[in-house]
């Protein structure tokens, strides 16, 4: 049943970001919708944190409306990935190398 339920989550998280780009050397995290003002979302770069947008509250980045950028500069080449940390867990939920 637990299974179930992190799956069923996972899947939910999922829908909150739109899309996961790079764009003038940023990674570029565009929300689906408003949703994600009631979350915790984290931006790792080569499995370190980058930046961080807690409750619509953003930490070295920016965001404007519904699309965060983390301050620092990508490194082509480098794996980096949105998660959702949240009291049930920890969600992958975009993952990309950065090219």
């Amino acid at each position: 049943m637990t299974q179930r339920i992190n799956h069923a989550q996972q899947l939910f998280l999922n829908t909150l970001v739109a899309d996961m780009s790079v764009k003038n050397n940023k990674i570029v995290v565009t929300f689906a919708n408003e949703l994600f003002k009631h979350y915790k979302i984290v931006v790792l770069g080569n499995n370190s944190y980058l930046a961080e947008v807690t409750n619509g509250q953003n930490y070295y980045g920016s965001l404007n409306r519904n699309v965060f950028t983390p301050s620092k500069s990508v490194v082509h080449g480098h794996p980096y990935r949105v998660e959702v940390r949240h009291a049930s867990g920890t969600y992958k939920i975009r993952e990309m190398i950065a090219e």
